[in-house]
């Protein structure tokens, strides 16, 4: 008996069944002996490939009620999508595994869809912890693309938690189809991404503040000075915008104070929303952005002409 070692060894660009044909010879270049068609090694399991992902969250998927540009924060529901193709098949009763050692994975809202028709595909959740979720496929074959096309392809939705991690590559994400009844993830799946695809760049969630005057001291359309603070946690940004309620305004110069340290160095108006047309200020810090909650930053602010609805 004999181990037989091969380094170097490109497998297949597609997967499946292996079939194997080993031969000896003699160092006379003899044959001795042959086993040809051998398929009792192991199944490859498919390329999965994903074509395209994103995150969204509450703010950034309802921008007539959060407007303005907006990042998913650390450490917030969220909801993620992969779009993938793969080159083998997958059938009624097969899985679908989608797993991250940081993102928490809940069951609701998990949906499959085919891309290309936006058609669902019938699954149900059959297991999520510890970052994993896995759902059985239901009533038709995820069918393989051919090599060299991005079709057919499959888009998979699942609502998260994030993780306190800001860099995209902090958090890896694997996902595969698996034969019906595999629940180890050492056994070989029918198609993986072998963990290849990054996170997602997230935010850390600053904490900002307003002290505001007496209602007698804030009459309409009038210039009232109140208290900014910002809390940047445990990022140092130098550039902060900062949008007004729906109907009020800012001056063109708004700071009034900087700060106990002079934390802020400028404020003005930036210009109006375009979906919301709320009024947004450009605030600057000093040199080498904020290190530490504000103290004492105080800007002017236009008051509306009527009292708005509250927000």
């Amino acid at each position: 008996q004999a181990n037989i070692v091969i380094d170097g060894f490109t497998l297949g660009e597609i997967g499946g069944q292996t079939t194997f044909d080993l031969i000896t010879y003699l160092d006379t270049g003899e044959q001795m002996d042959e086993l040809l068609g051998f398929t009792d090694g192991f199944v490859l399991p498919g390329n999965l490939e994903v074509l395209s992902q994103g995150i969204e969250s509450v703010y950034t998927l309802n921008p007539s009620i959060y407007p303005g540009e907006r990042n998913v924060r650390m450490s917030a529901d969220a909801t993620v999508t992969f779009r993938f193709a793969f080159s083998r098949q997958a059938d009624p009763g097969d899985l679908i595994a989608v797993s991250s050692d940081y993102y928490r994975m809940y069951a609701d809202n998990f949906v499959v869809i085919r891309y290309e028709t936006g058609k669902t595909v019938s699954t149900e959740v059959v297991s999520y912890a510890d970052g994993t979720i896995i759902a059985q496929i239901r009533s038709v074959v995820l069918l393989a693309r051919t090599i060299g096309y991005d079709s057919p392809s499959y888009e998979v939705s699942i609502d998260v938690k994030t993780p306190a991690l800001p860099n995209a590559d902090d958090c890896y994400f694997r996902i595969e189809l698996r034969e019906t009844g595999t629940t180890d993830s050492s056994q070989l799946p029918i198609d993986t991404n072998d963990e290849r695809d990054i996170g997602f760049r997230l935010v850390e969630n600053v904490e900002v503040s307003i002290t505001l005057p007496p209602d007698d001291e804030a009459p309409p359309m009038a210039e009232v000075d109140i208290e900014l603070i910002i809390d940047p946690v445990s990022t140092n940004p130098n550039l902060f915008y900062l949008m007004a309620p729906t109907s009020y305004n800012f001056t063109e110069d708004c700071l009034v104070e900087g700060g106990s340290n002079n934390e802020i160095a400028s404020c003005v108006f930036y210009g109006n929303d375009a979906t919301s047309g709320r009024a947004i200020a450009k605030l600057v810090t000093k040199s080498g952005g904020l290190t530490a909650v504000t103290d004492y930053v105080v800007i002017t602010i236009v008051t509306p002409g009527e009292n708005p609805d509250p927000e």
